[in-house]
């Protein structure tokens, strides 16, 4: 944006280490999201759906959820990796394909290994909806014109919704499975081409801050302990103890 600042900080850590190394050395990673799907009381097997069965939930004729379109959103992006990944976990190959293999336009594929997926135009069908926002998915939910919707997991919450728990190494959650989410990346309909990813918040002090005195207090009262209980009261989740990396990794 060209204008001056002291400190940047993102809900996407990667975002920083592209500028890299011409302004920062650092980045403390200090909160994390991951996604989730939501539901409501009144939603079809609400009763029963669960970290283990999710996928024949929504793969039922009855059943009707949704997802944020991946080239409007990385909501909608990071739904695709996250049904990839889970047929990784879940041993299951059919598992892409049995939930998302009736929307036009969407196709995978593999190369050295990375699977690729290609959403291009992409439309709703009788059972999946697709808006291009993923917050525009809570009024379908909300009014039970929908079942389920994939969302982060701090929307749900900050909306009251009931949601399923994804595992770690589906959820997009942790920097320990970092290599595990590399194995499957979204080409988008612009070309432009995104690897999985932890959903990893970053903030760091910027090398020409002009107060950087002040900057750096303020980096440390969010990443301290008064800052991750007010990211708690937003429904947000603090990593603690704060991690730290080199910029350039």
């Amino acid at each position: 944006m060209h204008k001056p600042c002291d400190v940047i900080a993102v809900a996407d850590y990667d975002i920083i280490q592209k500028i890299a190394p011409d302004y920062i050395d650092h980045i403390r990673l200090f909160a994390r999201n991951e996604i989730v799907i939501s539901y409501t009381k009144r939603s079809r097997y609400s009763g029963k759906i669960n970290e283990k069965n999710w996928y024949n939930i929504l793969a039922r004729p009855d059943v009707k959820w949704a997802f944020s379109n991946p080239n409007d959103d990385p909501c909608g992006y990071r739904t695709l990796m996250s049904i990839a990944l889970s047929s990784l976990y879940y041993n299951k190959p059919d598992l892409f394909s049995t939930l998302l293999g009736k929307i036009n336009g969407l196709t995978q594929r593999k190369e050295n290994g990375i699977l690729i997926i290609t959403p291009n135009a992409l439309a709703t069908t009788k059972n999946i909806f697709i808006r291009s926002k993923s917050v525009e998915l809570l009024g379908l939910l909300e009014s039970g014109a929908i079942d389920y919707a994939f969302e982060y997991k701090s929307v749900a919450e900050q909306h009251n919704l009931k949601y399923v728990n994804l595992p770690p190494e589906v959820n997009l959650s942790n920097l320990a499975h970092k290599d595990l989410y590399a194995q499957v990346r979204v080409q988008l309909s612009s070309g432009k081409v995104i690897e999985a990813k932890p959903i990893v918040y970053g903030i760091s002090v910027l090398k020409m801050a002009l107060h950087p005195k002040e900057a750096k207090l303020w980096v440390d009262f969010v990443t301290g302990r008064e800052g991750a209980e007010i990211l708690k009261a937003c429904f947000q989740t603090p990593i603690s103890p704060v991690k730290t990396i080199n910029a350039h990794e």
